[in-house]
């Protein structure tokens, strides 16, 4: 047991509500693992969180377990332009180096928040999340259409699937020289 974790989290709880006391929040190590118990309302969680985060990695460090790179390994340029955020899928060509490609839908020019937007797809380079297409750039031909919310591309055979609200399956994939 690590009581330490258990004391704070009360007491930055019992700032907030007086029967804080009586909660079970706790922490301990079983193997390689730290366990943390928190409570189970959402905002106290966070405070429990923001209150004892800063010991974690050196926890993890004691007990010998993994450490989680978090500096990105790459940005992507591309803004979002509201709500849903980037649907994404990951393809490449099975093991072979340099193929992989990040697909995502997100909406063309405003937010589907109070209904729905067009979308655009994207291709990204996966090693540099560097735009190679998008299908705005031949819209005559490319363009989706209505975005459909929360639909991840498929990719199958080469080939990517994505629905739209406007009755279709658009179907995208290497055109014929």
């Amino acid at each position: 047991m690590l009581p330490g974790f258990g004391e704070l989290m009360r007491a930055v709880s019992l700032r907030v509500v007086p029967t804080a006391i009586l909660s079970r929040q706790t922490a301990c190590v079983r193997g390689h693992s730290l366990i943390v118990n928190l409570p189970g309302k959402p905002s106290a969680i966070a405070e429990c969180l923001d209150a004892v985060f800063p010991a974690i990695p050196y926890c993890i460090d004691l007990i010998g377990g993994p450490r989680l790179e978090t500096a990105p390994f790459a940005k992507g340029k591309i803004p979002n332009r509201g709500s849903p955020g980037g649907t994404l899928t990951v393809s490449s060509n099975g093991k072979q180096p340099g193929t992989g490609i990040v697909w995502a839908t997100h909406t063309r020019n405003k937010s589907a928040d109070a209904g729905n937007a067009p979308g655009v797809l994207r291709a990204f380079n996966a090693e540099t999340l560097q735009e190679i297409w998008n299908s705005e750039q031949r819209p005559k031909r490319d363009r989706l259409g209505t975005l459909m919310k929360f639909v991840p591309p498929l990719v199958v055979g080469g080939k990517v699937y994505v629905p739209n609200y406007d009755g279709a399956v658009n179907v995208y994939g290497l055109l014929s020289p």
